[in-house]
């Protein structure tokens, strides 16, 4: 891509923030869409503390309230990269950016948890290259409008299509332009062929951390390891997430035994100097909806179809749901 990129950050949360600064940083033109931070946004702009990119201030070229406003004046955009928070049991996560895409040609990324949440975008864009990511940072949206960030910042990806076999050398050249705009804004960027394998990963971590870590009342991931109870409840839950991703992948999830390779990832949690609240902590304790459908109901959708029996995360689901409808 020789011209300089235009990119769209919707939601201008942790994520939207570090990414949107970074690729900004990088030299695309990178306009937002926010809403509960727009005046500062606006006003200020968004400090940035970052353990390997330093302090910064993230100041958007253009920062927009709404879909419509981005394209007002016709603007085509060669990225538009979605950070909200993906919640199909409240609105339909593509109409929300419908008014954003004026062409077939820009590029829409999902920058977001959870298993088929690409299915709204194939209906509604068609035609639309997608590519969907697995976000890797810990970050943090402070009171004072700040961002912190640790020490890195990932992104996996991959184009997304229904049937491997029909990529195309236009997706190829897609895939490669997103990114070579990454290792510009320097984001470790990695282009993953099995990306369904990646994803089922986190997925395993995330459907079992998460939810335990507002169910037991507010312990970070370190904290729940450290208890002999919680450790176990957490091992459990994702093995019951193992047996279901390998039944829709019909291969094993990983490359070693599942047990060494779930132990192995608890260790890294436990050891982690970088002990922050979940992403489902925070929105519970800012009473906002949660992340549980895509997460963990669409998990379930696909035990059921596979004939697995989950009780844990069963009744993890229902009693999370049970605590949101409370809290909010």
């Amino acid at each position: 891509m020789s011209k300089q990129p235009t990119v769209l950050v919707i939601g201008l949360g942790a994520v939207g923030t570090a990414y949107g600064w970074r690729i900004q940083q990088g030299g695309a033109k990178v306009s937002v869409i926010c809403r509960s931070n727009y005046s500062q946004a606006s006003n200020a702009g968004i400090e940035i503390k970052s353990a390997i990119h330093g302090e910064g201030l993230f100041n958007p070229d253009r920062v927009f309230s709404s879909c419509a406003q981005s394209v007002a004046d016709g603007t085509i955009y060669d990225y538009v990269i979605v950070c909200t928070k993906s919640l199909p049991n409240i609105v339909d996560p593509a109409e929300q950016i419908k008014d954003c895409i004026l062409s077939t040609k820009t590029v829409i990324v999902l920058a977001q948890n959870g298993m088929d949440i690409e299915k709204p975008f194939v209906r509604l864009f068609p035609q639309n290259p997608l590519i969907l990511t697995i976000v890797y940072i810990s970050a943090t949206y402070n009171d004072d409008h700040s961002v912190s960030y640790s020490s890195f910042i990932k992104l996996e990806h991959s184009i997304f299509k229904k049937d491997p076999l029909e990529v195309s050398d236009i997706d190829v050249q897609t895939t490669q332009d997103f990114h070579q705009l990454l290792l510009a804004s320097g984001i470790d960027s990695i282009v993953v062929n099995n990306l369904n394998k990646a994803r089922w990963r986190k997925l395993a971590i995330n459907a079992s951390v998460n939810p335990i870590s507002v169910l037991s009342g507010g312990y970070t991931s370190g904290e729940l390891l450290k208890i002999k109870e919680a450790h176990q409840l957490m091992k459990a839950s994702i093995l019951e997430i193992v047996k279901i991703a390998e039944a829709v992948l019909d291969e094993p999830l990983y490359d070693i035994p599942s047990e060494q390779a779930v132990d192995e990832a608890l260790g890294l949690f436990a050891n982690s100097p970088n002990q922050v609240p979940s992403s489902t902590l925070r929105d519970y304790d800012n009473k906002k909806p949660m992340e549980h459908e895509v997460i963990i109901r669409n998990t379930l959708n696909m035990a059921k179809k596979h004939k697995i029996d989950v009780p844990i995360l069963e009744t993890m689901y229902a009693l999370l749901v049970m605590k949101e409808a409370k809290n909010i």
